[in-house]
């Protein structure tokens, strides 16, 4: 059997970081070192191993299948040594280190950032990495500690804590309601132009929840005057009179304060999306990482609606 040693356990590192990063320049880049660096550690293990882990071209770096095995296999048990150092190295009195937080575009922008701010403030020490981006991250490969994501989860082995409902409100510039009048009912909607969101990656329109005598109800905008993929866009629209659309509160607080923009049938309006704070289950969760999620999960309810599924009671609570 082939005895390990320590050169062999930071190259393997070495090969995650370039998997995980597509390439050598990328992966340098990540780990603080030149790309000299990472092409003679390669070359290093392919020599201990006696195989070939990746093939170069002037463009790209592809992986063996026997990288991928070797990744596959060591990706975990090397996670599982580092949280454990992570926890260790800990001090009793003050929290410190680096928690990787994800988030949507918009969202993280608007609620996630101040809540983060707060935490910050109470915890100098602690290095917050945010990433935001609109695509499904999926915390088991990719190294973020905590995320909070919107609608339904993938089917995977994370941990979630669901505090809430995305706040909705239907939402037109004076100029529409003027000039096409306020809807009384569902129905009367059709006769305003919509400005509709379309599922990023899709040609699916989202539906607008509303609540109907008890019952959810699913419009899909009829009259559409024009579509974006971009929330953010969809809200700039409606500022500009486009038409009259479902937004995010968030996104249009300040304008409906302000009378830069009328709510809609705000005893209709139904909850959005379920926000939900979720980490990995792993069993060992350094102190500020389950710190920041009690933080979150604390924080965010107060920022939004009430949903079905927020049993804060029974929540699941990471271990250290």
């Amino acid at each position: 059997m082939l005895t390990i040693e320590l050169p062999d356990l930071r190259a393997v590192q070495v090969l995650l970081a370039v998997e995980r990063a597509g390439g050598f320049a990328a992966a340098a880049r990540s780990l603080g070192v030149t790309r000299a660096a990472v092409s003679r550690s390669i070359a290093q293990l392919e020599a201990r191993l006696k195989t070939r882990l990746a093939r170069r071209t002037t463009r790209k770096v592809v992986l063996t299948e026997a990288a991928l095995a070797l990744v596959e296999r060591c990706r975990a048990p090397l996670a599982s040594i580092g949280e454990a150092f992570e926890v260790a190295r800990e001090r009793d009195d003050e929290l410190a280190g680096t928690v990787r937080v994800a988030g949507s575009t918009a969202f993280g922008r608007d609620v996630l950032v101040p809540l983060l701010l707060e935490f910050h403030a109470a915890n100098p020490a602690v290095v917050l990495d945010l990433r935001m981006s609109d695509r499904l991250d999926d915390l088991v490969a990719d190294p973020i500690d905590v995320t909070v994501r919107l609608g339904p989860l993938p089917e995977t082995s994370l941990v979630a804590r669901t505090v809430g409902a995305l706040p909705l409100a239907l939402a037109a510039s004076p100029a529409v309601v003027r000039e096409h009048g306020a809807p009384a009912s569902l129905a009367d909607l059709a006769q305003l132009p919509a400005v509709a969101f379309r599922v990023p990656g899709t040609s699916e329109r989202y539906p607008w929840p509303f609540d109907v005598r008890g019952e959810r109800a699913l419009v899909t905008p009829s009259r559409v005057a024009i579509e974006s993929d971009s929330i953010d866009a969809v809200a700039a629209l409606v500022r500009a009179g486009a038409g009259v659309a479902l937004l995010p509160r968030h996104l249009v607080e300040k304008d409906l304060e302000a009378g830069a923009l009328v709510a809609l049938l705000p005893h209709l309006v139904g909850g959005g999306p379920a926000v939900s704070v979720c980490y990995t289950g792993r069993k060992l969760v350094p102190r500020r990482v389950r710190a920041l999620i009690d933080h979150l999960v604390e924080a965010l309810p107060a920022r939004c609606a009430p949903h079905p599924r927020a049993p804060r009671a029974s929540a699941p609570r990471p271990r250290r």
